[in-house]
């Protein structure tokens, strides 16, 4: 699949037209062939188009000025990497000499990079060398990224000779068709790229990620997010000095890179700098940083995607900072990594390598930072590790506690989640509870308070069916799609455009995030993500 895209270009073809440019006042007419690219593609994604060139018909066509492409309403140019643009002589029997177009600000070059704009890629001609030749002017690296289904054209202008026509030259033709499938959203912190759209700033309104279509799930590290597709694919952006992307690289991306070596993946959960991934033969796979065996190989070695040896049956996984667990279709629960808070869970605050079972009879598990929560078949919750601000539920502030403990209070349990320190369950008759850190009233309580230390019932939300929780904030997606959130919004972590609530302050009750119709939700450190149409 490539890079940027997971869609292809549906058709690509050169056209060499003749264009005799309707002169600008004072321009001479000019006579120049065009290759025409067409890009079909669907809206939310990018791609690259092809080499483009315009030739010369006589020499001459081409004088100083100014070259400038343009994209129609509807889609923009990729910010993200340079253009280069080569002017050289077009060599045939007429031409003995080297003659060509000289580009930029620096004498004599013949070839220039230039950072393209959303609207348009303009490159200065500065003078033409001494001679006969034709030229021929090409762009390389044009990446189109598609806003909104619809058609429209690349068009040529500007101040150079070859720019005459009020309606522009026409280089590239441009169909977009409607989104297929679901697609992931991103809001809050772009400090490393985790919301997967380039290098702009922090935002409090959600986006789609371009390139992608066809999402199943959704997960966030600190500072990285990741997504698989439908066709069992993981596709990863933001940190990745650790290689917790799985691209083979320690480069930290700006828009979503493929992991490598892994397929057939139902669903992905991220820790600090590692990566685990649940496929459908329930086996696990995991990459990234492994400094205390997070990767559960025997090693504290960093790799990229590999099985985690000795699991099978595995159906679901989670990543806390630096430890990693994996529940089986028998209930039983296994852990392994960073124990220093008993986050392992198998009474001791002994790191761990390889996959250790700690519990059995469990239905579902969440990991927090250096805490973990599961709900027990029996609708129960169980919690241990860190207890610094009540996230284990048991009434106290207190010091680590490495064997479960049943949280207090809470029965009827049918889903859990988790914050860096906080701890979350949805009831059967689907109202949301909450505990641990809420120093910006990330539990969606109703209060701020340092500390929460039993679970407390977000009373203005009914009908929750998930809750994901980062550092500061927290995400509750309910059974119609609706998402909200709760906490700080600082970075626009709660998605709803900073309307309400600007940056630094902070909402104590949930208010409703700008995307609908969500399936899956991930909120992190800074961050959130959500899947939706």
């Amino acid at each position: 699949m490539p890079r940027r895209s997971a869609f292809a270009i549906l058709a690509v073809f050169a056209v060499v037209a003749v264009v005799a440019a309707l002169a600008l006042p004072g321009i001479a007419r000019a006579d120049v062939a065009v290759d025409v690219a067409r890009l079909e593609l669907q809206a939310g994604t990018s791609a690259a188009l092809p080499q483009l060139r315009l030739v010369e018909r006589k020499s001459g066509d081409i004088g100083k000025g100014t070259v400038v492409l343009h994209a129609p309403p509807g889609f923009a140019f990729g910010v993200e990497a340079p253009v280069r643009v080569a002017a050289t002589p077009t060599v045939d029997a007429s031409c003995n000499e080297q003659t060509t177009l000289l580009l930029g600000r620096q004498p004599g070059q013949t070839t220039v990079e230039v950072r393209p704009t959303a609207t348009e890629i303009a490159v200065g001609i500065t003078e033409r060398s001494r001679g006969s030749c034709r030229v021929t002017l090409a762009w390389s690296g044009i990446v189109i990224d598609a806003l909104t289904p619809g058609e429209g054209a690349v068009t040529l202008a500007g101040t150079s000779t070859i720019a005459g026509a009020p309606a522009g030259t026409v280089i590239a033709t441009l169909v977009a068709t409607a989104p297929s499938g679901n697609r992931a959203f991103t809001w809050g912190s772009n400090v490393y790229g985790e919301r997967g759209v380039g290098g702009a700033g922090d935002s409090a309104t959600p986006q789609a990620v371009r390139g992608l279509a066809e999402v199943a799930a959704v997960a966030a590290g600190d500072y990285d997010t990741f997504a698989v597709l439908s066709d069992g694919t993981v596709w990863g952006w933001g940190q990745n000095a650790s290689g917790a992307l799985g691209d083979g690289t320690t480069t930290e991306q700006y828009s979503p890179v493929q992991a490598q070596g892994v397929t057939g993946v139902t669903d992905v959960a991220a820790g600090y700098s590692h990566t685990l991934a649940l496929l459908g033969d329930q086996t696990v796979w995991a990459w990234g940083g492994n400094w205390v065996g997070q990767l559960g190989d025997g090693t504290t070695d960093p790799s990229g995607p590999k099985p985690v040896p000795g699991l099978a049956g595995v159906v679901a996984v989670a990543a806390g900072r630096t430890h990693s667990l994996a529940l089986t279709k028998d209930g039983t629960l296994y852990a392994w990594g960073e124990n220093q808070y008993g986050q392992l869970g198998d009474g001791t605050t002994a790191s761990r390598s390889t996959p250790t079972p700690v519990m059995s009879g469990v239905g579902a598990v969440a990991a927090g930072d250096y805490h973990t929560v599961v709900v027990k078949t029996d609708g129960t919750v169980w919690a241990w590790g860190g207890n610094g601000y009540g996230q284990l539920g048991i009434g106290v502030q207190s010091p680590a506690q490495p064997l479960p403990q049943q949280v207090s209070g809470l029965s009827n349990v049918v889903s859990i989640g988790a914050g860096d320190a906080g701890s979350f369950a949805v009831t059967s008759d689907g109202s949301a509870w909450a505990w641990g850190h809420n120093q910006f009233g990330q539990l969606g309580i109703g209060t701020a308070s340092e500390a929460q230390t039993t679970p407390a019932q977000v009373t203005s939300l009914s009908g929750v069916a998930q809750v994901d929780g980062g550092e500061w904030h927290t995400l509750f997606r309910l059974v119609d799609g609706s998402v909200f959130a709760a906490g700080s919004n600082n970075y626009g972590n709660l998605g709803e455009g900073w309307s309400r609530f600007p940056a630094g302050t902070y909402a104590v009750t949930p208010i409703q995030s700008d995307v609908s119709a969500a399936t899956d939700i991930a909120a992190t450190e800074l961050h959130s993500a959500a899947v939706a149409p």
